[in-house]
């Protein structure tokens, strides 16, 4: 019989942190799940130590030859059996009750296709820092699919990844992970899935997420990662355009007048972004124009070289036509 979980494990040379993954999983109180460790040839003991937990839940698989996390997580998604499909890192520890509030949610309300949450920081130690993964004021509540995929379009990485719970059916449904983005594969399929279905919030820390030097996410520059997310913005596009009603999906929830008023480029605020009613391309929506300007100067950028520190700052335009703050003020 299949579980109603697959708990999803990525491994690569993992042999400091990976021991307190899996006992993080099998010490939960939700019992009918099975972890599947997915090793993309470690070339250290992380498979002896996975393979010394006995406990018949514990399933390895290995990938032929190293495939990087994108290829990895596709091969994982492949073996998985469960009904749903749990994220956790190697190195992360999926805290007391987790599996248990998240199954809950989606078992009675087939609307939400992904449940995430906050997350705890700690160290190489295992010490809990002060600050978490979003701020903790922030409570409980469901995120309604148009609204959080205009969100997600315009913004940073806003999901937790290994936080997060999804129905496989979903998962397959929406053509699985792009093995071609090595640094955005996670937030650019959160950003599909949120075209499809309702995602759900927990404010409880329900991971400990391990920030330390080995990190995947530290091994990039921010320059990189900021490029790919632009990337992995106008992929999404490139994908969903296509689906028939685009524009009444993506504004769905919102009266036809005000619909058409957005088609129209004369709903208030509006003026800079105008839309084109004549066709159904991503042009035609405001937010999406705003991404689309924004992979165009990317992709000029990068067919020269990397731009000098705080070059357009000056010109006050930031991060998908927004005033440049925050982390991306030297690139956009």
């Amino acid at each position: 019989m299949s579980p109603l979980v697959t708990v999803v494990t990525l491994t690569y040379n993992s042999q400091r942190f990976v021991s307190d993954a899996i006992s993080s999983v099998l010490g939960q109180d939700f019992e009918d799940f099975e972890l599947l460790i997915s090793d993309d040839c470690s070339t250290d003991d992380t498979l002896k130590i996975v393979r010394a937990f006995s406990d018949e839940r514990v399933r390895t698989t290995t990938t032929n030859q190293n495939l990087g996390p994108a290829g990895n997580y596709a091969h994982a998604f492949g073996q998985a059996r469960g009904k749903y499909i749990a994220i956790l890192n190697s190195d992360d520890i999926l805290l007391s009750g987790s599996l248990t509030r998240k199954i809950s949610i989606l078992e009675k309300d087939s609307t939400i296709g992904v449940v995430h949450s906050n997350a705890l920081f700690i160290d190489d130690a295992g010490q809990a820092s002060a600050d978490s993964y979003f701020r903790s004021s922030v409570p409980d509540h469901r995120q309604e699919r148009s609204k959080n995929f205009r969100r997600y379009l315009r913004s940073p990485n806003r999901v937790c990844f290994p936080t997060v719970v999804l129905r496989r059916s979903l998962l397959e449904s929406a053509g699985g992970i792009d093995t071609s983005l090595p640094h955005t594969h996670d937030w650019e399929l959160m950003m599909r899935l949120a075209f499809w279905a309702d995602f759900y919030y927990l404010s409880q820390p329900l991971l400990a997420y391990r920030r330390h030097s080995d990190n995947h996410s530290s091994q990039f520059s921010l320059w990189s990662r900021t490029r790919e997310e632009v990337h992995a913005k106008a992929a999404v596009l490139r994908c969903c355009h296509r689906t028939p009603n685009f524009l009444s999906r993506c504004w769905h929830g919102q009266s036809q007048p005000a619909l058409q008023r957005k088609r129209e480029g004369t709903c208030p605020n509006d003026s800079a972004l105008r839309a084109r009613p004549q066709n159904h391309e991503v042009a035609a929506s405001n937010p999406f124009r705003c991404c689309l300007r924004q992979v165009r100067l990317i992709r000029h950028r990068c067919s020269e070289c990397r731009p000098a520190r705080g070059e357009h700052v000056a010109k006050g335009v930031g991060w998908l036509g927004q005033p440049a703050l925050g982390r991306y003020n030297h690139f956009v």
